[in-house]
């Protein structure tokens, strides 16, 4: 595993570095020399990691741990899409009477304290509960995406504006699946972790019950 992931952080230097030398690059990393971009691209890579991880662990929790139908755990998400499907115009309209801080700094603390509280789910967490919570989770992250994006764009030149798009693009692609990737690890391996220990705390328990018994 180790040896994957040597070889596909020295491939993406050596793409970075190619792209910086071309005159014509499918990729304009030179952008990143305007800073507000820079911490915007940042800010969008988290949030994309948070909302391509939770779109994959959030079914793989309740359907594998929680034993919910596959159909009741797309209804649970249903309404975290329309949140976000309906707040895009209406964050739009937001972000041209307040600005990008303001809206920023809202939507990443709903976001924060939300994943808090995801943070403390178990076995009898109400079905309600949890959509309650991935709801206002997305209706935080409808209130960073476009703000931070458009407000880091708008400090570019109009010309590289067309790049910033595509590097905003790209990265929210790539960073979702690597933050899910490393999420569903962590999880995997706390699941077997877990496993583990209730294992040995059973064979604990059979072990005292049979002492006790001779």
């Amino acid at each position: 595993m180790y040896g994957t992931i040597i070889i596909g952080a020295l491939a993406l230097i050596t793409f970075i570095v190619r792209q910086l030398r071309m005159d014509d690059p499918m990729l304009e990393f030179r952008i990143y020399k305007y800073p507000m971009f820079a911490l915007s691209s940042a800010i969008s890579i988290v949030i994309a990691v948070a909302m391509f991880s939770a779109m994959i662990l959030m079914p793989i929790y309740v359907q594998t741990i929680r034993g919910i139908s596959p159909m009741d755990s797309g209804l649970l998400m249903l309404p975290g899409a329309i949140v976000m499907g309906i707040m895009s115009p209406i964050t739009g309209k937001l972000f041209d009477k307040y600005g990008a801080r303001i809206l920023a700094v809202s939507g990443l603390t709903i976001t924060v304290v939300t994943s808090y509280y995801f943070s403390k789910i178990g076995m009898d967490t109400a079905y309600s509960t949890l959509v309650l919570l991935y709801t206002f989770r997305m209706f935080g992250m409808s209130m960073v995406m476009m703000p931070v994006m458009t407000n880091g764009l708008n400090q570019l030149p109009a010309i590289n504006n067309p790049h910033g798009t595509a590097m905003n693009n790209t990265l929210q692609q790539v960073s979702g699946a690597i933050g899910s990737a490393l999420l569903i690890t962590v999880m995997n391996n706390q699941t077997t972790v877990k496993a583990e220990e209730l294992a040995a705390d059973h064979l604990h328990r059979l072990q005292l019950k049979y002492n006790n018994k001779s």
